[in-house]
């Protein structure tokens, strides 16, 4: 019975390492979009902005209101009972013109609809972008731990074959010392890329937006070959990107805000009216009814409108330039995001040579020191390499995919299935 409690609180205890989960790259995104709350957020955003640019259209529409009345009135002078009326009324108002305000009113809330929606496609390639890159650091975790469990054989072997030559007499004591210190720090590397991946297993499932306790296992590995896309045209595709968009629509927003103050110097021309009954009795039987046409115009109002025309004029230019400045920015950092990109891939094809080639070298040189043929210093050198090469390829690997994660997130690269979180 004390087995039994002591394996039950066991379980409890490690259960959250226990359970793993497979995963691939097409079950992360899927998870993403249906947990991840900064996209939650995103969408909210952006529906709100909807909403406005839906009620700017109201401004097109005229405004009715509904009015009932019912009072009690009573004059000792003229009689003691007390009188009660009745009033029903329909009011009607409609602008007929405001200085063409309606109508730059709407391009504005349209330009904000935009931004907002450049907003949100930026929000969704961020996000997908995080969680790549924590996607790809799992996948290196896993893929690290099971190359150094090689790697640490692969030491222990050189120490036993070490062994065997200072038994023979060929290698000092200090060699045989360095073998087995070599094999000591195999196996904490080794332990310590184990525990790495509770880290990179966390991480991702904060940037999938999951709270749960799982293991998440990969069932995909670091792919990536080098391969290279062709130069891409950078003046085209700057004005792809959701910050030239969004710049783009900043000023065209603030020229509609400009139009829309510098109407404040025409007149207004509004259609109002009203219909109704009222009496002594209910239902009141006495009809009228009455139509207006207003025409308005502000003579003075201080400095109000020059100033406010300035200051809409104004903002207009920044935005104006800001756009300028930010295709010449956006057009830099893309030849800079691809030029990263195309060395990261490069090196994985200098790096896959380098594997190939000292794996070769090690093979002949173990041949050679087993025989006899190579010194222990430069068969010890040639196996260093090779157990760096098959490092410094992997890496090369992570980087490779983490530079092209990031190039995708400049030119905004969201989830391929976006009929999911539109």
């Amino acid at each position: 019975m004390k087995n039994f409690f002591f394996v039950v609180i066991v379980v409890c205890f490690f259960c959250p390492y226990i359970f793993s989960e497979a995963i691939d790259i097409s079950r992360v995104e899927e998870q993403t979009i249906k947990n991840n709350p900064l996209l939650k957020v995103a969408q909210l955003d952006l529906n709100t902005a909807k909403q406005e640019y839906g009620r700017a259209f109201s401004l097109f529409l005229p405004n009715v209101i509904f009015t009932g009345n019912v009072s009690d009135s009573k004059n000792e002078l003229q009689s003691s009972n007390k009188i009660r009326s009745y009033s029903l009324a329909l009011e009607g108002s409609l602008s007929l013109f405001e200085g063409f305000s309606s109508y730059n009113e709407l391009k504005e809330k349209s330009a904000k609809l935009k931004i907002a929606q450049t907003s949100y496609d930026r929000a969704v390639a961020d996000v997908r972008y995080n969680v790549h890159v924590c996607y790809i650091n799992l996948m290196w975790a896993y893929e690290t731990v099971s190359l150094l469990e090689k790697i640490k054989e692969r030491r222990k072997e050189n120490r036993d074959l070490i062994q065997l030559k200072y038994n023979s007499g060929n290698v000092d004591i200090g060699s045989l010392k360095r073998g087995d210190a070599d094999v000591a720090l195999a196996e904490y590397n080794l332990e310590k890329a184990k525990r790495y991946i509770q880290t990179a297993n966390k991480t991702l499932l904060n940037a999938i937006g999951r709270t749960d306790e799982v293991t998440l296992e990969p069932t995909e590995q670091l792919l990536h070959k080098g391969e290279i896309f062709s130069e891409p045209d950078y003046n085209n595709l700057v004005m792809t990107t959701p910050e030239f968009l969004q710049a783009k629509y900043i000023f065209e927003m603030y020229k509609a805000i400009s139009s829309k103050i510098k109407g404040q110097w025409l007149p207004s021309l509004y259609l109002s009216g009203n219909v109704g009954k009222n009496g002594f009795h209910w239902v009141p039987e006495a009809q009228n009814w009455a139509a207006r046409l207003t025409v308005s115009y502000p003579l003075f109002t201080g400095s109000k409108r020059y100033r406010d025309v300035k200051i809409a004029s104004n903002q207009a230019k920044v935005a104006s330039y800001k756009l300028t400045n930010k295709v010449s920015y956006l057009k830099s950092k893309a030849i800079e995001n691809y030029n990263d990109l195309l060395d990261a891939c490069k090196v994985i094809a200098i790096r896959t040579f380098y594997v190939e080639a000292s794996k070769l070298q090690s093979e002949i040189s173990t041949k050679k020191y087993v025989n006899g043929l190579c010194t222990y210093y430069d068969w010890y050198s040639i196996e260093n390499d090779y157990i760096a090469a098959q490092q410094s390829l992997l890496d090369a690997k992570k980087i490779a995919s983490a530079v092209e994660a990031k190039w995708l997130n400049f030119i905004g690269k969201g989830f391929n299935n976006k009929e999911e979180y539109k």
